[in-house]
């Protein structure tokens, strides 16, 4: 998994799921959840790497939720942000990726 930190708050953050989790360092993860409520639906992700470096996002976007709703278990993840809000969420889904074991 790899975290980008730039300047002024923005970055990103790209992993397997399933590589992450078979890992054997016990202590990096990447995520994503959402919710939905009658108030609107809301997403986040967040990850963290070997260094340490604890990143998250989140967004009220319908768009970017929807993408997140489409995260499996073994899905590849990248997100963009800004601050703390989601600029962009990209969600890989196939055979090529590591399985969780």
């Amino acid at each position: 998994m790899t975290i980008v930190l730039n300047p002024g708050n923005s970055g990103s953050a790209v992993g397997a799921i399933g590589s992450v989790h078979n890992s054997p360092d016990a202590d990096q993860f990447i995520q994503c959840a959402s919710i939905a409520s009658q108030f609107g639906a809301f997403g986040f992700c967040q990850a963290h790497d070997v260094s340490g470096r604890d990143v998250t996002c989140s967004t009220t976007d319908p768009a970017l939720v929807a993408v997140i709703q489409s995260v499996g278990t073994d899905s590849r993840v990248s997100f963009e942000f800004e601050a703390s809000s989601c600029t962009s969420v990209l969600v890989f889904n196939g055979s090529t990726f590591e399985r969780k074991r």
